[in-house]
């Protein structure tokens, strides 16, 4: 996940005419309002006057075009007042309503008469023609003024905003300025942005005192400028170089005036430095290292406290600063850049090797601008012309309908006014009546977070979420004792995930998965097509390709795959994305377990068969063996319960054994023995494993579910995660019984019933429905919900705040 001082402000709108006005007059309109970091020219649209039936039509009221760029997301006002974004969506970002990614623009549900729109890294916001501000995505930290700290994925009204003039959106804070000539902000208020005695966030706006006449505001990630009518600029938060005010430091909670300053026209803040335009040049101050002050110099130690001129220019229209770049669109549509370019490597005459420039550099192919944005990792402008061109990494960021790889400049569209997407739907996944599935234990983990049914049928996740893997329509982070509550599925029966994928049945046997499903990343479930009667699921595959399959009522087996090109499905087979693929010659299946490109299936009558890439002996095959249908593993009968990830599988077998084979790189075998080239390409049982009800296979560490409700691990262990609190082993290569009891409080507790092996750390559910986890944990200490800090230990722990309490108490032998 990303994290640190990344952003900038990002208030980024066009002054871009288009209702076919001469080019002198284009040029005017840019430059008219109190606009400074990128703001569009606002004509507010007016009633028109009765006419009699022999009297002209009226003049066509002239708007303007906005544009703004986030962290990986796009968005577009439209003259019309129509917003389309494109982009990462995990945080509602794109304001469609959904929580899944997309490749093109697509319409904001019912916006319809934006005037401006700023973005942030994971949030967006838009004043409307009335005055009032609408905000979307991520709220975390509040930053959408809606007096809420959860995702919205749909615009919602600022809480008593109204009479706003322009907007600022910045890393995890929001601000406005009104037609009183005050600011009022909300979010995150860390680094006194709130500029109030406590650095709490607010979910609601709040004045930020001291502030009046206020022309334009510009919020950073630390701190926060607003330059009034008269040209004086002040500066608030994390005090140091950035607020221009000369020796101080600290954290400021009170607007000063920044020093030698006068005559600022226009406005922007990164994220350690700050410019403004003036008749006489260009003016920054700040952090220096990359040379995002542009006068001449760059280093860790020419920082400014006080504003420094920037070399040769002049004419500026437009102010744009990102993270450690700054930029400046000319009157002429000229566009002259410093700081760090690496995105615009191709763009611009530097040195060799070189991609810091301490002096304003002109931009090639862009000399026509109306208007530019920065974001993370692209960048975006608007042509005179209309037309829109981005630039940098991140395709579905710049909404390109055909990629271009011969040219540096994208086009998005050719015509702004011309921009159109699809409208997008939220699934809804009501319960059906003749669902027949009933829920049982089920725990899950992937990477860095762990999901648990809860006898209501409901999903409950916590840890990490940077591919949307919660399911409650957030990136964000949650600890156990405030986990998403996945949405909108209230009739799960099992969940199953891998890495970053996640997948639910449904007691109607539908299923629906979300997280990184490689065409896109949703934070929110998506159904599966063509699967109505599951009973078991598994979910397998890589960081960026989900596998899956399911045992149907029939007893057969439907997979879905990234791509459909995996050896998982027929040869020959035609997939669509998310869409199940009935398997041939498979009967008689109670159990599926999936890996990379490789599942295996385990028979009523015990026998298990296997299909897919037999790397690394996956299929319980020779290596030289490319079997183009299931088959049978040799020397295994009598199976009872089957476990797979990756190119590993497990069966327990003949009255609680367990065997094993496929890669056996970290010791996951159990054998004894670990490496590359040690593969067990047939089943190895698994040294000290005796009445084994079930097994879980991780990335790199398998564990057993004994009889007793102990459990056993093995494999790589240098973060504990074989929960035998042995720092010292970073590989354990035969199996170790896992201290249940060393904790106390765990210790008082009923014994497992379930396990899941993460990427580096493993939990339990025990019979009396608490969950408890070792390694590496998702777990995050009391009062620290935001999940930045992790509990480690190499033995279990309380997962405090979980109750799943099922009438079962025994082991299951459930995926």
């Amino acid at each position: 996940m990303a994290g640190g001082k990344t952003w900038g402000m990002l208030l980024l709108a066009a002054g871009l005419t288009l209702m076919g006005c001469k080019k002198k007059e284009q040029e005017a309109s840019a430059e008219q309002g109190p606009g400074t970091g990128p703001q569009p020219t606002q004509v507010e649209p007016t009633a028109a006057e009765p006419t009699g039936p022999s009297s002209p039509a009226p003049a066509a009221v002239e708007r303007s075009a906005g544009i703004c760029a986030g962290g990986g997301h796009t968005c577009v006002m439209k003259a019309s007042g129509e917003v389309l974004c494109t982009g990462e969506n995990l945080d509602g970002q794109l304001g469609d309503d959904t929580a899944r990614s997309s490749d093109l623009p697509v319409p904001v549900k019912g916006l319809t008469d934006a005037v401006e729109i700023a973005c942030g890294p994971s949030h967006t916001c838009a004043r409307r023609a009335d005055g009032t501000v609408v905000c979307w995505g991520q709220s975390y930290y509040g930053q959408l003024g809606n007096g809420s700290m959860e995702p919205v994925q749909v615009p919602v009204p600022v809480e008593g905003l109204s009479g706003g003039r322009q907007i600022a959106a910045g890393y995890r804070t929001t601000c406005a300025v009104l037609d009183s000539g005050k600011v009022r902000c909300w979010g995150d208020g860390r680094s006194g942005l709130l500029a109030q005695a406590e650095e709490t966030p607010s979910a609601s706006p709040v004045e930020i005192p001291g502030l009046e006449g206020i022309a334009e505001v510009s919020v950073g990630p630390d701190m926060a400028c607003a330059r009034k009518e008269s040209g004086e600029v002040l500066c608030w938060g994390e005090a140091g170089a950035q607020l221009g005010r000369g020796d101080q430091a600290g954290v400021s909670r009170t607007p000063a005036p920044v020093v030698n300053l006068t005559g600022a026209k226009h406005l922007a803040v990164g994220t350690d430095h700050a410019c403004a335009a003036t008749d006489t040049g260009v003016f920054c101050w700040g952090g220096n290292r990359y040379g995002q002050l542009g006068n001449n110099e760059k280093g860790s130690g020419k920082d400014s406290k006080v504003p420094v001129q920037v070399a040769d220019l002049t004419g500026v229209r437009e102010l744009v600063l990102r993270g450690d770049k700054s930029c400046a669109v000319l009157e002429s549509g000229a566009v002259q850049c410093w700081g760090n370019l690496e995105q615009f490597a191709k763009l611009v005459d530097l040195p060799e090797g070189e991609r810091e420039a301490a002096k304003a550099t002109a931009v090639k192919d862009l000399s026509d601008i109306a208007s530019l944005t920065l974001g993370m990792n692209h960048n975006c402008a608007v042509r005179k012309s209309g037309q829109i061109v981005c630039w940098g990494t991140g395709k579905s960021a710049m909404g390109v309908q055909e990629w271009n790889r011969e040219q540096t400049l994208q086009v998005m569209s050719e015509d702004v006014s011309g921009l159109a997407g699809e409208a997008r739907e939220r699934y809804t996944f009501e319960p059906s009546a003749q669902a027949t599935l009933t829920p049982a234990p089920s725990l899950a983990a992937g990477n860095e977070f762990v999901c648990a049914l809860r006898p209501d049928g409901r999903i409950a996740c916590f840890g990490g979420s940077g591919n949307g893997e919660l399911g409650c329509g957030t990136t964000e982070s949650r600890g156990a004792g405030n986990p998403c509550i996945v949405s909108g599925i209230s009739d799960a029966v099992q969940v199953s995930a891998a890495l970053h994928q996640v997948c639910a049945l449904r007691a109607n046997g539908q299923v629906a998965c979300w997280g990184d499903l490689s065409r896109t990343r949703t934070s929110l479930p998506l159904p599966v097509s063509g699967l109505t009667d599951a009973t078991q699921i598994a979910v397998g595959g890589t960081a960026g390709a989900i596998n899956a399959c399911a045992v149907r009522a029939d007893k057969t087996v439907a997979c879905w795959t990234a791509w459909g090109q995996s050896g998982l499905l027929p040869r020959g087979s035609e997939s669509e994305w998310l869409t199940a693929v009935a398997i041939p010659d498979l009967a008689d299946v109670v159990q599926v377990a999936v890996g990379h490109n490789t599942a295996c299936a385990r028979r009523a009558d015990g026998k298990v068969l296997c299909w897919g890439d037999n790397r690394d002996g996956a299929l319980g095959q020779p290596l030289d063996q490319r079997p183009e249908t299931p088959m049978e593993v040799p020397r295994l009968s009598g199976a009872t319960h089957l476990a797979g990830f990756g190119r590993t599988f497990c069966a327990v077998h003949s009255g609680g054994k367990l065997s094993c084979w496929g890669d056996n790189e970290n010791g996951q075998i159990g054998n004894g023995e670990m490496g590359r080239d040690k593969p067990a390409t047939s089943p190895t049982e698994v040294q000290g494993v005796r009445k084994a009800v079930a097994s879980f296979v991780g990335v790199s560490a398998t564990c057993a579910l004994l009889e007793n409700g102990e459990a056993m691990c093995w494999g790589s262990n240098p973060w504990n995660q074989c929960g035998v609190d042995d720092r010292e082993s970073r590989n354990i290569t035969t199996a170790r019984q896992v201290l249940r009891t060393k904790d106390p409080n765990v210790g008082g507790w009923r014994p497992f019933i379930a396990l899941a092996t993460g990427l580096r750390f493993g939990c339990a559910l025990h019979a009396d429905g608490n969950v408890s986890c070792w390694g590496d944990t998702p777990i995050t200490p009391p009062g620290n919900l935001l999940g930045t800090t992790a509990i480690r230990s190499g033995f279990p722990v309380p997962a405090a705040g979980l109750q799943l309490v099922f009438p079962s108490t025994g082991p299951v032998a459930f995926d």
